[in-house]
């Protein structure tokens, strides 16, 4: 795995997302909603896990707001959940969730846009400027004020890469994780079964005598 690129040492030049970012007016059409394109609070996944398929969609004969590939979709309610989704096709959502949209991804690259808003001191940042104690809601305007570093486009790919591979080999590690909680389960049951035969043969007996 390759190293990080080394920032200068003054940093990267700092830029308010309001300055490289924007959130987009698209619509859509509810008719063209599915449970896969879809994004409402419910259905993103918190601790940046990404998002399931929604088992509830708008009602049609309307429009809603639109999304399209390389979007950044970050849930507005309880900011402290980390709810945040790297779109990787078109579709629709509500006013929950916040669209986020680089204005030239030839000085902001998408990808690396997405890392920087899934670092938990953004997460931090949000909830410092949220309204409403029991559901605490984002400030979208806040959100426009938060300063980025911007690096070069190249040292953006750079570390996307690294990042991307570390994604990569999380992923392979939870489905080991996964494969090997079910053989632990596998193997509890079947002893958990034959325990549970000896004992109705061992009742069997007591009832005989």
């Amino acid at each position: 795995m390759q190293n990080l690129p080394s920032p200068p040492v003054g940093g990267w030049k700092a830029k308010r997302l309001k300055d490289v970012a924007f959130y987009p007016q698209d619509r859509i059409s509810t008719d063209l909603l599915t449970p896969s394109n879809y994004v409402g609070v419910d259905n993103l996944l918190q601790d940046k896990k990404g998002k399931i398929d929604a088992s509830f969609i708008l009602e049609k004969g309307g429009t809603t707001n639109a999304y399209m590939p390389n979007d950044i979709l970050i849930s507005n309610i309880r900011p402290y959940l980390k709810k945040i989704w790297f779109a990787d096709t078109n579709g629709g959502t509500n006013n929950d969730v916040i669209v986020l949209r680089p204005k030239d991804v030839k000085t902001l690259a998408p990808r690396f846009l997405y890392y920087l808003l899934s670092d938990d001191g953004f997460f931090e940042y949000e909830m410092r400027h949220t309204k409403g104690l029991k559901m605490p809601r984002g400030d979208k305007g806040s959100v426009l004020d938060y300063q980025i570093p911007l690096p070069p486009l190249e040292t953006q790919e750079q570390i996307i890469s690294v990042l991307t591979q570390i994604e990569q080999e999380i992923a392979r590690l939870d489905a080991e994780i996964a494969t090997l909680q079910g053989k632990e389960q596998e193997i509890l049951q079947e002893f958990l079964g034959k325990e549970r035969e000896r004992e109705r043969e061992r009742e069997r007996e007591i009832a005989k005598t």
